[in-house]
């Protein structure tokens, strides 16, 4: 399975640690990092969310007023290959991302928190669980 990380490009440390962790379990992810200088970044993007069948979305204070991400999990959601694949992942104290502020057509699907990404592989390993489950 293709896994797309949308993730605010300040939260690019976390989507590393979470892209790490998912290819240790032997999915395929995209992330930002395999986009070169000179490249076309939105042909990349475009082209990375139509190969990918899964999405994690990392919400964090930034994520909340990044514009890209509600354009990415909009596509997904538009998506067949994406149905049942769509993992909110809550990677801040919920006092910084309240629940309320993530968009209302999310609540229905999966969503973890994760408030210490540094330290919580407990729940990265969760968030692994579900996608395989979800295969």
């Amino acid at each position: 399975m293709k896994v797309f990380i949308s993730h605010a490009s300040t939260d690019a440390a976390l989507a590393k640690r979470v892209a790490h962790f998912l290819r240790e379990a032997g999915f395929q992810v995209w992330d930002d990092t395999q986009i070169f200088p000179g490249d076309n970044w939105g042909e990349n993007l475009a082209e990375a969310l139509r190969e990918s069948n899964a999405m994690v979305v990392l919400w964090t204070p930034d994520a909340l007023r990044s514009p890209n991400i509600g354009h990415e999990i909009s596509y997904a959601l538009g998506r067949l290959n994406y149905k049942g694949r769509l993992i909110s992942v809550i990677a801040a104290p919920p006092e910084q991302v309240p629940k309320a502020e993530i968009p209302w057509m999310l609540h229905k699907l999966p969503m973890f928190y994760l408030p210490d990404p540094e330290r919580d592989e407990e729940g990265l390993r969760r968030i692994t669980q579900a996608l395989q489950e979800a295969q």
